[in-house]
């Protein structure tokens, strides 16, 4: 069976799909309509896994009032005993980490290694957040002056926390963690696609002993649900991931009602590959950052510039390294990159694989993937497109599928031009023997973070990262920056 053979009609929901429900103030309740969203698997998209509300403002403004009359006190609670009870959170994800990573395979599509990283870095990622928290949020800075001072962080309040599909485990820990240990209440919104490990997590936090109504979450679409949490007058900071279109209308939004605003978009990351460059790094780097998640990741590589000496034997060898991939189910041990998220995120990569709008060669892919062992599932073959026109959409948008741009750059300066030629800026990374020259496109490249000799992927837990241009709005996540993110500095002066 072909990807191309897709169910034509939404399939019966079989009892074993997994009942999700709203968490507010303290207690599982279903929405208020009563209405649901069925999800199905993205590798069998006959198969529905799961239900969960499908919430509106009625349950929204349920949530922010809860979180809002939570906030006062669990503000007030010791960093100390604040991070008790995430710790505790924590050990308890990490023994649940199995089941995460399937549940994490049957809802977004990527592989059971991708899926057990996932959760492996975010548990790392958030345990060093409160190993580092009490010395941000409690040390006293002390300051020259004729009075005493003492600078010390607030958490603003109510944190509103939007998640994407991708990876939704980390999305979610990564808001949360660093949310609640700065003293918030925080509602959050997950995707509808990927409910069932937003309810691990929380689960998890109400077993750890955290108080009712500091962490609630509200499933839905994001017109229907999202946007009543965007536009509550009672929301003191929103930590938004997603598409570019909304994630600017949400920080337009916040900076009118002058609240806290982090807005992580898209990107269209280049990766340069220079002459003197070691080719098998080169190759191995672009191959996992181009495909890791079927390329459904904002840091993934989606435009490939190598210096024409070596650019033949580059292509040759990428586009064979392509042809290896293996699509299929996740959960099978035998693949290599899982389907796209949905039917939607299925026909948006299609569009741009259409001979209208292609304007380069298709060296590989094109399409859906086929095979006779592939279940009906929104596979699309790994796809290689050389030279296409550099105002092209496969050039300038972000497609997030498995789609790879090989253009050919005769210097680093043509290069580094090509680099900044799009309207994002997550990262970015080059390839080459010097040093020097590295250093160079790294200061010249208008991009959040730069890899040299490393793939676009490349991150550490003890280092925030965000982007320029359209690939993000106000402060960065992760780290020490993502928790003062969610404070506000307070100077407290003494006398007598």
């Amino acid at each position: 069976m072909t990807a191309s053979s897709q169910p034509s009609s939404v399939p019966t929901i079989p009892a074993s799909a997994h009942e999700v429900l709203n968490l507010v103030d303290g207690t599982w309740q279903p929405a208020r309509s009563g209405r649901t969203l069925a999800r199905e698997n993205p590798a069998r998209a006959d198969r529905i896994i799961a239900v969960c509300p499908a919430s509106d403002a009625s349950d929204a403004g349920a949530a922010v009032a809860a979180a809002r009359a939570a906030a006062a006190d669990w503000a007030a609670t010791p960093v100390e005993d604040r991070i008790a009870v995430i710790g505790r959170a924590l050990e308890l994800l990490e023994s649940r980490s199995e089941a995460l990573a399937v549940a994490d395979v049957l809802e977004s599509g990527k592989t059971l290694a991708d899926c057990e990283g996932e959760i492996a870095r975010a548990l790392a990622a958030t345990a060093y957040q409160l190993k580092i928290a009490p010395d941000l949020l409690s040390h006293v800075r002390a300051l020259e002056s004729d009075l005493d001072v003492e600078m010390t962080r607030a958490p603003v309040g109510v944190a509103v926390l939007v998640t994407p599909w991708n990876y939704p485990f980390s999305a979610v820990l990564r808001k949360s963690v660093p949310a609640l240990v700065a003293g918030n209440a925080v509602v959050v919104k997950p995707s509808e696609l990927t409910p069932v490990t937003a309810e691990m997590v929380g689960r998890a936090l109400m077993e750890s002993g955290l108080p009712a109504g500091v962490y609630n979450l509200v499933f839905g679409t994001g017109q229907e649900a999202g946007q009543p949490l965007l536009d509550h007058p009672d929301v003191d900071a929103i930590s938004f991931t997603g598409s570019t279109r909304v994630g600017f209308q949400v920080a337009e939004l916040a900076g009118a009602r002058d609240v806290k605003v982090q807005v992580e978009t898209g990107g269209k990351n280049p990766l340069v590959v220079m002459a003197d460059a070691d080719l098998d790094r080169a190759l191995d780097a672009a191959v996992a950052a181009s495909y890791t998640a079927a390329g459904q990741w904002c840091i993934a590589t989606s435009r490939i510039l190598v210096e024409t000496p070596v650019f033949e034997e580059f292509r040759d060898r990428f586009v064979d390294r392509t042809r290896a991939v293996r699509v299929g189910d996740g959960l099978d041990p035998d693949t290599d990159m899982g389907p796209v998220s949905s039917r939607v995120q299925y026909d948006k990569v299609l569009s741009y694989l259409t001979d209208e709008a292609l304007s380069g060669t298709v060296l590989i892919g094109g399409g859906p993937a086929e095979g006779p062992d592939l279940p009906a599932g929104y596979y699309i073959a790994p796809t290689v497109v050389e030279r296409p026109a550099l105002d092209s959409p496969i050039v300038q948008e972000e497609i997030f599928g498995p789609v790879v741009a090989l253009l050919s750059v005769s210097s680093l300066e043509e290069a580094i031009t090509l680099a900044n030629g799009t309207p994002y800026g997550l990262c970015a990374a080059i390839f080459t023997a010097d040093r020097d020259r590295g250093r160079r496109f790294a200061q010249a490249v208008d991009a959040g973070r730069v890899g040299i000799n490393l793939p676009t992927s490349v991150g550490d837990l003890r280092v925030p990262g965000g982007g320029r241009k359209n690939s993000g709005r106000g402060e960065y996540e992760g780290a020490g920056d993502g928790i003062a993110f969610f404070t506000h500095l307070k100077p407290i002066f003494f006398a007598g």
